[in-house]
């Protein structure tokens, strides 16, 4: 799965966006379209979807160090994303397998977190039940 940036909107127009930003879109998708090809539900907002590290779940020490660098190396771009007309909320998504004990604990560096405070963007941690 590994560790994403999203960011969305009712107003969002991601098209325009998309056009404007040198940042490559794994997704992107818009408001009233279906969610999915079989989904009924309808998206309530628009939204882009940035690959930020394609680590795998179990790795996600790996997925920290590769967000350190995009935010590094893309603070401008993402700054703008954070700031577009129409964005409500922005997020770095890191995907991590279920836990197969019944506690367990994922920590982040410190500067990522100084990173995104900086910016304006949220934190996320997303657990997948892997087999």
């Amino acid at each position: 799965m590994g560790c994403y940036l999203r960011a969305f909107g009712r107003n969002f127009d991601v098209d325009a966006f998309a056009s404007d930003t040198g940042i490559q879109l794994v997704d992107r998708f818009r408001r009233g379209e279906p969610r999915n090809r079989a989904s009924k539900v309808l998206n309530e907002t628009s939204g882009v979807v940035i690959e930020i590290s394609d680590a795998k779940f179990a790795d996600f020490e790996q997925q920290m160090r590769d967000a350190i660098e995009f935010l590094r190396s893309s603070r401008y771009e993402v700054s703008r994303v954070a700031e577009y007309a129409g964005v409500e909320d922005v997020y770095i998504d890191f995907g991590v397998r279920w836990p197969r004990d019944p506690v367990e604990s994922w920590s982040f560096e410190p500067e990522i977190i100084e990173l995104l405070s900086g910016l304006g963007v949220g934190l996320v941690l997303t657990q997948y039940p892997v087999s």
